[in-house]
């Protein structure tokens, strides 16, 4: 969604900013319900805690340093244009980022989510 934003900020100003402003929001709205649902039905339920949790701490993060480089941005240029300009690069690389994962992944060789579980698993019985 958030790949047509900036051609629109090219083409239409103002207009092509209220376009951007929506995409954006429907790809916020949607991008962590999805991934909640991949990484619940993709991770093996010993490790769907550990994976979440690493998701959301990845996530919290995200909304640490984000919030304050678009307001920074925002200082400096005077204007919505280029946090949002940046916010549809960010959206963009987290597209093609998961197009990679997903093209490059196979279950065999997948990052093994129970391997660390095990490791965790005496600690938290203790």
């Amino acid at each position: 969604l958030a790949l047509w934003g900036a051609p629109a900020v090219a083409v239409a100003g103002s207009l092509g900013v209220a376009v951007l402003m929506v995409l954006l929001g429907a790809a916020f709205s949607l991008v962590p319900v999805t991934l909640l649902s991949i990484i619940s039905a993709d991770v093996h339920p010993v490790a769907v805690g550990l994976a979440l949790g690493i998701f959301k701490a990845s996530e919290n993060l995200h909304l640490a340093v984000t919030h304050l480089i678009v307001g920074h941005l925002r200082d400096v240029y005077k204007s919505y244009t280029i946090p949002l300009l940046f916010l549809s690069c960010l959206s963009s690389l987290g597209a093609v980022a998961a197009m990679l994962i997903y093209a490059f992944r196979k279950k065999d060789d997948a990052f093994d989510f129970i391997e660390v579980a095990d490791h965790l698993t005496p600690l938290v019985k203790r």
